[in-house]
C-alpha cells in the first residue's frame, strides 16, 4: 500500500507544473482598474541574477532592487518591453517603477517569490545580509 501512496505522490510532483503563469492583483489600485498582471516563477538563474543584483558594493542587500529585478524577469504580461515602450523608458527597471509604485513592486516580488517555491522576500534579504 505505501508503495502505490508513493507512486500517486510521485505522479503529482511530475505532473505539476514548475512554470505556470499566475495572474496576481498586486494593490488595490490595480484591483480597482479591473486587470490583473501575469508573472512566471523564476528558475535557478534567474534567482541567482536576482541575487547578484540586488547586492551593493559594500555586501548590502537591496530589497527594492530585488523586487524590482525579480518582476523584471518574471512578468508576462504586460511585458518589461511593452511596459518600457509605453513609458518612454530606456531601460525595463525604469519602466517598472514608473507603473507600479513601491509597495505594488513589493507585494508582485513576494507573489514572483512564493509561485517560485520561497518564502516572503523578507527572508532571502536577511540571508543575503547575513
Amino acid at each position: 500500500m505505501a508503495k502505490t501512496m508513493d507512486k500517486s505522490k510521485i505522479d503529482l510532483l511530475l505532473g505539476f507544473d514548475l512554470v505556470a503563469p499566475k495572474e496576481i492583483t498586486p494593490s488595490q489600485r490595480i484591483k480597482d482598474l479591473g486587470i490583473t498582471i501575469t508573472v512566471k516563477p523564476l528558475d535557478e538563474d534567474q534567482f541567482k541574477e536576482v541575487r547578484a543584483s540586488a547586492v551593493s558594493a559594500d555586501g548590502k542587500a537591496d530589497e527594492f532592487k530585488m523586487a524590482t529585478k525579480t518582476i523584471q524577469l518574471a512578468l508576462v504580461d504586460p511585458s518589461p518591453e511593452e511596459l518600457m515602450n509605453a513609458t518612454g523608458s530606456l531601460t525595463q527597471e525604469l519602466a517598472i517603477k514608473k507603473i507600479f509604485n513601491v509597495g505594488e513592486r513589493v507585494s508582485m516580488s513576494e507573489e514572483i517569490m512564493k509561485i517560485s517555491g520561497f518564502g516572503p522576500v523578507q527572508e532571502e534579504v536577511e540571508d543575503l545580509k547575513n
